[in-house]
């Protein structure tokens, strides 16, 4: 169970699962720094395939995978998973073959993304370590399968391991027990269903062989998951969903993060997140609850482009912004026009127009849709716009391709 010191070319070469896994990972999660603010972004996870506790919808089962890929707590959370990937996977595609490999690590995974749907709430997952989870799990089913073909001491590193990581679920804050949970006991019911692999076949796959496989394999487990965008609406889907739903209403709160919120049914209903509400949720995975007010533009409407204002005659451009706010602080907060500030890639600040409110007391984990109307000069923007918060960390962007107009 050890991680042999060899090259990386023979890595490569006896595990390539592993290192498809691995390569995977940190090319999404430098793609999330490219193209977004970083995994720690909700909006940014979310895009890239994090998990909410919400996705019933089966157009969102695409998530069951893509959250593994996404390591939401940053640089720890992604070295923390690799190492435990690099370390307790090999002797697991060993034994399975790199397709069967691939295959329990997506389903060891689904099985924790499923945790999550389940008995979470109101949380965003991602991190592989529901499949790490599963890969102990695959141990611990091994062992029984297996006993008297494993030495003692291979047993207690293996039982060691997971009574470590169970511990250490239970005892910090803000880790999804859920995906944790699912993911173990995923992997240790599969353990019995897929058979490993032999070995004289394991010793004839040749690493082309082997990459085709892993390749297939995946095609057709996210087919399978996507296949719902394509039929949604058969009488099977909606008794999955209907069940799902049944499931979810049961409410354990045993499997919910440390510290998640919780409401009551009244509560809920006024604050229970959805695709329209990326940020009012806890990140889940080593990091700390959002406790800060949070914004979200939901429309933006110009003069200019919707033709009711003339640019030939007109220097500056009306912008009527739709926000929304959540307080997910303890106390109440007031909400003036005042602070919110417009500016754009240029420095720019337009000015603020007539709104239609002056103070909003906003309690504890309650929402409010507001409106803003901003005078934008033609002469000096850039069109792209940053709508903040003086001390939020909470803020919203959107473009006006004036160019083209």
């Amino acid at each position: 169970m050890t991680f042999k010191s060899d090259s990386i070319n023979m890595y490569i070469r006896r595990y390539p699962a592993i290192s498809l896994l691995t390569s995977a990972i940190i090319i999404i999660q430098l793609f999330t720094y490219v193209y977004g603010n970083g995994p720690t972004d909700i909006e940014t996870a979310r895009n890239f395939g994090a998990i909410q506790d919400t996705d019933i919808n089966p157009k969102e089962w695409f998530r069951l995978t893509t959250y593994l890929f996404v390591q939401i707590g940053g640089v720890f959370h992604l070295l923390a998973n690799l190492s435990c990937l690099i370390i307790l996977g090999p002797t697991i595609e060993r034994i399975y073959g790199s397709a069967k490999f691939i295959l329990l690590f997506f389903i060891t995974g689904l099985f924790g993304g499923l945790f999550i749907i389940l008995f979470s709430e109101n949380v965003v997952a991602a991190g592989a370590s529901g499949s790490i989870f599963g890969l102990m799990g695959i141990y611990l089913g091994l062992i029984i399968q297996k006993n008297k073909m494993i030495d003692y001491y291979s047993k207690s590193v293996i039982y060691s391991t997971v009574l470590g990581n169970i511990l250490y679920t239970f005892a910090m804050p803000n880790i999804s027990i859920a995906a944790h949970l699912g993911g173990l006991f995923g992997g240790f019911i599969f353990s019995f269903l897929i058979r490993p692999q032999s070995f004289k076949r394991l010793s004839k796959t040749t690493l082309t062989q082997a990459y085709i496989h892993i390749i297939i394999v995946t095609l057709f487990w996210f087919l399978f998951l996507l296949l719902p965008n394509y039929i949604n609406g058969t009488p099977l889907l909606n008794k999955v969903t209907n069940a799902t739903e049944q499931l979810k209403a049961l409410d354990i709160p045993f499997f919910n993060s440390k510290d998640a919120t919780s409401f009551s049914n009244e509560e809920s209903e006024k604050t229970q997140p959805n695709e329209q509400s990326l940020q009012d949720a806890q990140i889940n995975n080593d990091l700390t609850v959002l406790e800060e007010p949070q914004l979200k533009i939901l429309q933006v409407h110009s003069g200019i482009s919707e033709g009711w204002i003339d640019i030939s005659n007109e220097f500056y451009d009306e912008v009527s912004l739709t926000i929304q706010i959540e307080n997910w602080t303890e106390e109440t907060i007031d909400i003036t026009p005042a602070m919110f500030i417009l500016s754009d890639s240029e420095g720019n600040t337009p000015s603020q127009l007539s709104n239609n409110f002056n103070l909003i007391p906003l309690a504890p984990m309650q929402q409010v849709t507001i409106e803003l109307v901003y005078a934008v000069s033609l002469k000096t923007t850039s069109g792209d716009f940053l709508l903040s918060v003086s001390n939020w960390n909470s803020f919203g962007q959107f473009n006006i391709d004036y160019q083209n107009l």
